[in-house]
């Protein structure tokens, strides 16, 4: 789960009905900009030291498209299943 509050009186404040059980480990990523507090749950790697270009996005997407390509065991393209899906 990924959350964002805001720090007061030294302690950071999460948003409401955000309710994590005590003693619950968590790590704090301080930004720059003011954000409205909000949460969403998506799978998390480790975090990383320093912020990703977008040279190094463009190629970690580039390779796994091939990845996927290599897999890929259908006759139809990866289009053609998605577009008969959305039928």
């Amino acid at each position: 789960m990924i959350c964002r509050g805001i720090v007061k009186n030294g302690r950071v404040e999460l948003p409401p009905g955000v309710n994590l059980p005590e003693g619950t480990v968590v790590s704090v990523d301080a930004v720059q900009r003011e954000a409205e507090g909000g949460c969403q749950t998506k799978p998390t790697g480790k975090p990383q030291s320093e912020p990703v270009t977008h040279e190094q996005w463009l190629a970690e997407l580039d390779r796994l498209s091939r990845d996927i390509a290599q897999a890929w065991q259908s006759p139809k393209s990866a289009l053609e299943v998605l577009a008969e899906s959305r039928r």
